[in-house]
């Protein structure tokens, strides 16, 4: 017994070991990747779900285990062990506004469906004339809505997907496209490491394309992949941390990495993050109220670098109907 402790042990340290390496070896190349996605078909959805992901890094493939997951990665939605909402709201700068919506429904107990929203409001834009008069004003308005479906096999895979519906509205003329994304968990040193869990998102794999006059904006095509390595992790312990990582490759973009930590305290109940993302550094906190009742509520709160405005601040609040009961969460 001893010695099977000792090689499950060993096998952690050396898991580790190599992910540290792992993340000194392509620290160099991270800064090379920094190269700002705006204007780019598809870039508001960036912005992310959730003020955890946000400040773990965005490094969440491996890690979505709640409503959120409809985007990060849908695999995860079967993680989900209660109905959970989650919302969050940023006000960029004036008159610029970022909002999700998401929401997850286990059906028995290896299948969870999610619903998705994102809204990007941009308004307060002056409308001129040939002449340069002002004649009005206008605004831009980006939504997405993300249905996601997801079914776990056994202890060691889960297998999601998840259609989105995109509408653009600049300046009184919309136009509406439709996508598909994919994405696959698993647990594939369950005997040594169960907690090792390694992620597959695929974005776009049905890509959405934005008619605009005689303009095609075409979403890219993207992979991403992912690792988290939990220790004591969501286990009701004193103290856990969440090391994760994660790898984006973009159609016709050079390759992206983001990192990501989360040290819980009490049960659970606080947490400090910290990660990076191509645009720098960020950091959050977490506090749940009412562990494991009936009616449970996480606060996130996370601060992140804009290449425009410096820091910027994101606040969601994630709540669970008949407690936080996750199945397979790293």
């Amino acid at each position: 017994m001893r010695l099977k402790l000792l090689k499950i042990f060993a096998a952690k340290i050396f898991t580790t070991f190599y992910f540290l390496l792992f993340l000194f070896a392509i620290a160099p190349v991270c800064r090379s990747a920094e190269k700002a996605d705006g204007g780019l078909p598809g870039y508001f959805l960036n912005l992310g779900f959730g003020a955890r992901a946000l400040g773990m890094g965005g490094a969440h493939t491996a890690v979505a285990g709640d409503a959120g997951a409809v985007y990060w990665n849908p695999a995860g939605l079967s993680m989900v062990g209660a109905k959970t909402l989650q919302l969050m709201h940023v006000t960029l700068f004036e008159d610029t506004y970022y909002d999700t919506l998401a929401y997850a429904h286990p059906l028995g107990y290896n299948t969870t469906i999610g619903l998705g929203i994102a809204r990007l409001y941009s308004g307060g834009f002056t409308q001129r004339d040939d002449n340069n008069f002002p004649i009005g004003s206008f605004s831009d308005e980006n939504t997405a809505a993300i249905l996601g479906l997801a079914s776990r096999f056994g202890n060691e895979i889960s297998i999601g997907l998840s259609p989105k519906i995109i509408r653009k509205n600049f300046a009184g003329l919309s136009a509406t496209a439709f996508g598909l994304d994919a994405g696959m968990m698993a647990r594939p040193f369950s005997q040594i490491y169960p907690e090792f869990t390694f992620g597959l998102a695929v974005r776009n794999i049905v890509s959405p394309k934005i008619q605009r006059a005689n303009l095609t904006d075409a979403w890219p095509f993207s992979t991403r992949v992912g690792v988290a390595l939990p220790y004591n992790h969501n286990s009701g312990k004193e103290f856990g941390i969440l090391l994760a990582a994660d790898a984006e490759k973009k159609q016709n973009q050079d390759a992206k990495y983001y990192f990501g930590l989360e040290l819980t305290f009490y049960q659970d109940v606080l947490a400090v993050r910290g990660g990076y993302e191509p645009q720098g550094a960020t950091a959050g906190l977490g506090y749940t109220l009412r562990k494991n009742q009936p009616y449970e509520l996480c606060i996130n709160y996370a601060i992140l670098k804009h290449p425009t405005l410096g820091l910027t601040h994101r606040l969601s609040l994630d709540l669970s109907f008949g407690g936080w009961m996750p199945r397979w969460l790293p």
